[in-house]
Formats: C-alpha cells, sequence, structure tokens
C-alpha cells in the first residue's frame, strides 16, 4: 500500500484518463497529485450540495465537471482547478449523472426528474470566444 488517508465524506474515486490526479468526491471533491500523493490546490468556492456530487473528468484529463449545487454544473481547469464555466439548467432538477462524450465536445446531464440534457460544450466555448471569454 502506497498510502492512506481520510475519505471526508467522499464515496467516489477517480483518476484522471492521463493518470496525473486522483479525484476523490461524493460530499465534498478533493484532488491529489499522483506524483506525489500530495493534495491539489484548493478548489474554488462552490455553493453547497447536501447531495452526493456527481462528477467527471473529461476523457483528455484537462477539464473536471460537477455539480456543486442541484441544478448546475461547475467545469474546472487542470492543473490549478479553476472555474471555466458555470452551466444552469435550464428546467431546474437535482443533477445524479455527469458523462462526457469521448471527444470531450459533448457533456450529458441526467437529472432525477429523468431529463437528459445535452451540452454543446464546442459551441458555448466558440461563442464566448466571440465575448473575448473562452477557455483554453
Amino acid at each position: 500500500m502506497i498510502d492512506t488517508w481520510p475519505d471526508e465524506g467522499n464515496n467516489r474515486v477517480e483518476f484522471s484518463p492521463d493518470g496525473r490526479w486522483l479525484a476523490q468526491f461524493g460530499l465534498r471533491v478533493r484532488f491529489r497529485d499522483t506524483t506525489t500523493w500530495k493534495p491539489g490546490p484548493p478548489l474554488p468556492e462552490l455553493p453547497s450540495n447536501s447531495q452526493s456530487c456527481p462528477a467527471a473528468f473529461s476523457p483528455d484529463g484537462r477539464f473536471f465537471a460537477l455539480t456543486a449545487a442541484n441544478a448546475e454544473v461547475h467545469l474546472l481547469a487542470a492543473p490549478d482547478w479553476r472555474l471555466i464555466a458555470t452551466l444552469e439548467s435550464p428546467r431546474g432538477g437535482r443533477i445524479n449523472r455527469l458523462a462526457w462524450s469521448g471527444d470531450g465536445a459533448r457533456l450529458a446531464v441526467a437529472t432525477m426528474q429523468g431529463e437528459v440534457q445535452l451540452w454543446r460544450l464546442t459551441e458555448l466555448k466558440s461563442r464566448l470566444r466571440e465575448l473575448g471569454l473562452a477557455w483554453d
């Protein structure tokens, strides 16, 4: 065994696709740098979510999507985990699953109300670029 640490209310762990990060998530989200096993940078302040926190790495490991409020998805950029966008569900509803497309261009969001919402992130980024607000 390499190491142990408290799970702090986290009930899921997932490696980034490139293996650089280990995310612990559930009620809170924490990252560990797998080159040192030390905690990663602190996350930005996000609205709290009393429910389990659905989260997922993008296929290239550059982004991490998580819900920190019932009807919002926050997109964070590695390696500093800065907040680059917040997606608000058009009809509300608690989010219970997130999934990236294989190319990272789309994010599927499933709600507890039985709806799947599909976000075209390339289109969003293009519109933000026109405003000078796109992320790298």
